[in-house]
C-alpha cells in the first residue's frame, strides 16, 4: 500500500465537507447496525465554528499516520472481539 498525505485536497473542501468527513471517522453516535450516524447540525457548528478545531482536524485528514492509527484502531476492536480480550493489539 502506498499512503501519501494530500493537505492541497483537504484545504480544498469547505468547513462543513471537511466536518462531515472528520464524523465519518470520529463518529459521535452510531446506527443500530454500527455504521456511522450522520451528525446533527449542532454537531457540525462544534467544529466549524471553532476555527483552531477545524485546522487540527483538516491535518489530521491529511495525516499518513493519523489514517493508520484509525487502521489499527479497527483491526484492534474487531481481534479484541474475536479473542473476548481488552487492550493493544
Amino acid at each position: 500500500m502506498i499512503v501519501r498525505d494530500r493537505p492541497d485536497l483537504v484545504a480544498k473542501w469547505n468547513d462543513e465537507e471537511g466536518a462531515r468527513r472528520w464524523y465519518r471517522l470520529c463518529p459521535l453516535r452510531r446506527e443500530a447496525d454500527g455504521d456511522p450516524a450522520e451528525p446533527s447540525e449542532a454537531d457540525l457548528g462544534m467544529i466549524v465554528n471553532d476555527p483552531e478545531r477545524l485546522a487540527e482536524r483538516r491535518l489530521r485528514l491529511s495525516s499518513p499516520s493519523w489514517m493508520m492509527r484509525f487502521v489499527t484502531e479497527r483491526i484492534t476492536r474487531m481481534a479484541n472481539a474475536e479473542d473476548k480480550v481488552s487492550g493493544r493489539f
